[in-house]
């Protein structure tokens, strides 16, 4: 597909390499550290790249278990974009994952503020909610 046809011409292309690891996700046997470094590429050679620095937060590090990094990629989102709705959902989510709720509740509103009906984001905020 697309992405391979990318790397193929810029093996840089730092919005091919988030998605790659995306849908590596989604295979069964999907392999972690495969993910965790083809995230890392698309964050290192798109570092301006709000979905980039956001899927690295969910499919390279949260899937990994290193939620605390996890955020730092969320947050690097948010500077580089802060209307990239994504990654207040992913944030909101491993905060509440850390044990952090009040503030999980902050950021997913911050989300619902610019996207008020989005499910994802609607889904988390439940959680958020039953877990406080």
């Amino acid at each position: 597909g697309w992405i391979d046809k990318s790397l193929a011409i810029d093996p840089r292309c730092g919005r091919a390499w988030p998605v790659r690891a995306q849908l590596e996700s989604w295979n069964p046997k999907a392999d972690a550290e495969q993910q965790l470094e083809w995230t890392l590429k698309g964050a290192a050679y798109a570092p301006m790249s709000a979905p980039g620095h956001t899927i690295l937060g969910w499919m390279g590090l949260g899937s990994t278990g290193s939620l605390v990094l996890a955020t730092e990629a969320y947050r690097e989102a948010m500077r580089v974009d802060p209307l990239f709705p994504g990654s207040y959902s992913g944030l909101a989510d491993a905060l509440r994952a850390l044990g952090r709720p009040a503030e999980a509740l902050q950021t997913i509103d911050r989300e619902l503020a610019m996207e008020p009906d989005n499910r994802e984001a609607l889904r988390i905020r439940g959680y958020i909610l039953r877990d406080m």
